[in-house]
C-alpha cells in the first residue's frame, strides 16, 4: 500500500579536503566526515560515505538509472560500472567499513542527527515531499574544506533515494558553495544528476521522490530537486526498483 511522507529537513556534517574550487558565476542535519590525511586516494565523499571514483556514476540529463549501477541514455546507449564490488571491497578490507574509514581525533563522521519514519505494516512509501530553506554559508571554521550534506531520503534493504544539497568540495563535484543534486545510493554504486542546482543562501528548496509507476513488485521513480527561488530543477530518473521502501526520513 502506499504512503506518502511530507517532511521537514535536516543536515549531515563531512569533515574533509580542501578544494580550490569557486562557484559557478550564477546568482541543512550534519554528516561530518574524515579529513584529506585520513582519507584513501581515488574516492568520493557521497552522503552514504567513501565510494571508489570509477563507482559514483554522473546520470546526464535524460538518462535513466538501473538497479545494476547501468545507465541508458537518452540516445538507446548504455554504459556500465565496471569491478564496483571488488572495489568495495578492497575498501572494506583495507578500511574495516565501506564508508568509515580510520578517523583522525577529534572528528565526526556520519549521519549525526536525523528524523526517521517508518512504514505501517503491510505498506511502503511511494512518496516523499520535503521542503526547506538553504542555510547561511558556514563561517570560516567549516569553510576550509569541510564537506555537508543535508537530504530527506527513503530507504529498502537495497537502495536510498535523496535529494541532496551539499555545501563543500566531494572529491567529485562541489566547492565553497552550495550544491543541490539527486543521488541514487546502491550498495556498490552510486548515481548522482549530473545536472546540478546551484542555490544561495535564503532560497526555498523542494525534494521529491515520486513514482512514475508501479507492477510486478517494482516501480519506476523519478528524484527532483527543485530551487523554488531560482526556478531550476534537476531530474533523475531510475527504472525497475522494488516497491519496498520502508524508511523514510524527513532530514539527516
Amino acid at each position: 500500500m502506499r504512503s506518502k511522507l511530507p517532511l521537514f529537513v535536516g543536515a549531515v556534517l563531512l569533515a574533509s579536503c580542501t578544494d580550490s574550487a569557486t562557484r559557478p558565476s550564477i546568482m541543512a542535519p550534519l554528516v561530518r566526515a574524515h579529513s584529506v590525511a585520513s582519507m584513501p586516494s581515488g574516492m568520493v565523499r557521497t552522503p552514504f560515505g567513501l565510494y571508489p571514483q570509477g563507482c559514483v556514476i554522473e546520470v546526464p540529463r535524460g538518462a535513466t538509472w538501473h538497479p545494476d549501477g547501468s545507465v541508458q541514455h537518452a540516445d538507446g546507449s548504455i554504459t556500465r560500472p565496471v569491478g564496483c564490488a571488488a572495489a568495495m571491497n578492497d575498501t572494506i578490507k583495507s578500511s574495516g567499513h565501506p564508508w568509515r574509514p580510520p578517523l583522525l581525533p577529534p572528528a565526526d563522521n556520519g549521519w549525526i542527527e536525523d528524523s526517521k519514519e517508518y512504514a505501517a505494516v503491510g505498506h511502503t512509501f511511494r512518496e516523499i515531499d520535503a521542503d526547506w530553506g538553504v542555510p547561511s554559508n558556514p563561517d570560516s571554521s567549516y569553510s576550509g574544506g569541510d564537506l555537508l550534506y543535508t537530504f530527506p531520503a527513503i530507504e529498502d534493504p537495497s537502495y536510498i533515494l535523496q535529494p541532496v544539497l551539499q555545501w563543500g568540495y566531494n572529491n567529485s563535484f562541489g566547492g565553497n558553495y552550495w550544491s543541490f543534486t539527486n543521488w541514487w545510493v546502491g550498495a556498490h554504486v552510486l548515481g548522482y544528476s549530473a545536472s546540478i542546482v546551484y542555490p544561495n543562501p535564503g532560497d526555498s528548496l523542494r525534494g521529491r521522490i515520486v513514482p512514475i509507476t508501479c507492477g510486478g513488485g517494482g516501480c519506476d521513480w523519478e528524484l527532483y530537486s527543485i530551487d523554488k527561488t531560482l526556478r531550476d530543477t534537476t531530474i533523475m530518473t531510475g527504472a525497475d526498483f522494488d516497491d519496498d521502501f520502508k524508511n523514510g526520513y524527513g532530514g539527516v
